[in-house]
């Protein structure tokens, strides 16, 4: 009895052994990813914790943007980020220090967390080092290319100005922590940009903040914007022009004898499905928006009047059957005159007024 109760403890007992060594490698990289997430999302004390906010200037130097996408309301950037700060905690303290700069690793010491939060699909060309002075100064460099999204104003398409925008938000500090401040002498541009279509202009940046109201806090947020006018030739000779040819062809058939009913109505109907074929290529060029462009407004003007002609070659058409040509005579006469003078006006709103 006794020697079989030893031997139940002995089994009992290599089965816990068995157990412990098969769990201890599987536990320590669970520790160690918990320890690597921990220390990748805690934020280290910035300089100064309890004094005045750190000051931090950000420069945006723009190399090119080549390309502006209305319909997905994008441009293509290619740019500089410097980022720089003040951190008397990693200023030179033995003699060796001060004659050389150091590198640090992103997770290594306190940074201000920015992050660019309109970008769409930006590439880094250089590993994140941060490089420390002798006087405890902190730069960052960085070169970034590729897609940010920038929400597009088109209600003066196509003679419309637009605001592109690098947002550039402290993800973990608020104003009372951090304060960003333009580095003027790394913001600008290298000459002109490969950007077709568009005159641009580097506009100073702006200090503005971030509120998260899932939060209730506010998030310190600096804003490098360019100006860029549309230039209104392509449009004028591509799409403006033809529109207007298509209107005065709908305005011939005044011109057109009643009694020629078949020439008046082939012209008309020719003149609307020019129009309605314009139109579906013209709904490629911009955004299912859910407002009206001052082009919108003048191509509508013009299908309206292109319809009138069609209505009033209907009418004097019928007219002439009846045996009243006259009267459809001076109908034509008065509409060719009306119709221009009603085409004038609706250009004159749609690009001066409007």
């Amino acid at each position: 009895m006794i020697k079989k109760t030893i031997i139940n403890l002995s089994l009992l007992i290599l089965l816990l052994y068995v157990h412990l060594a098969a769990a201890s490698p599987a536990g320590e990289p669970d520790a160690a990813k918990e320890s690597h997430l921990q220390k990748k999302f805690t934020f280290l004390p910035r300089p100064h914790a309890t004094g005045t906010p750190t000051r931090v200037e950000v420069g945006v130097y723009f190399l090119d943007i080549n390309k502006i996408d209305d319909v997905s309301q994008t441009f293509s950037a290619d740019f500089f980020l410097f980022i720089s700060w003040h951190d008397q905690r990693l200023a030179a303290k033995n003699p060796e220090e001060q004659r050389i700069t150091r590198e640090f690793q992103p997770d290594e010491i306190w940074r201000p967390q920015l992050e660019i939060v309109n970008q769409y699909d930006l590439k880094k060309h250089r590993k994140d080092i941060y490089i420390v002075d002798p006087a405890g100064v902190v730069r960052y460099m960085q070169r970034f290319t590729g897609e940010l999204s920038s929400p597009l104003h088109l209600e003066d398409f196509p003679t419309d100005i637009q605001s592109l925008e690098i947002n550039i938000t402290s993800i973990g500090h608020g104003p009372e922590d951090v304060e960003l401040v333009t580095d003027k002498l790394r913001t600008g541009q290298r000459g002109s940009f490969s950007l077709p279509g568009w005159e641009t202009e580097v506009k100073p940046a702006k200090v503005t903040g971030e509120y998260l109201a899932s939060q209730k806090r506010s998030l310190a947020r600096i804003d490098f914007k360019i100006s860029a006018r549309r230039h209104t030739g392509f449009y004028l000779v591509k799409i403006i022009f033809p529109l207007v040819l298509i209107v005065l062809m709908a305005w011939t058939v005044f011109w057109i004898d009643p009694s020629l009913a078949g020439t008046q109505i082939g012209i008309s109907t020719a003149s609307v499905f020019s129009l309605l074929l314009y139109q579906s290529r013209l709904t490629q060029l911009l955004p299912r928006i859910s407002y009206l462009t001052r082009l919108d407004i003048f191509v509508l003007g013009a299908t309206l009047l292109v319809f009138l002609a069609l209505g009033e070659t209907i009418l004097t058409s019928r007219l002439a059957k009846s045996g009243k040509e006259v009267l459809g005579r001076r109908i034509d006469t008065r509409a060719r005159w009306i119709y221009l003078v009603l085409f004038f006006l609706i250009m004159v709103y749609c690009f001066f007024i409007l």
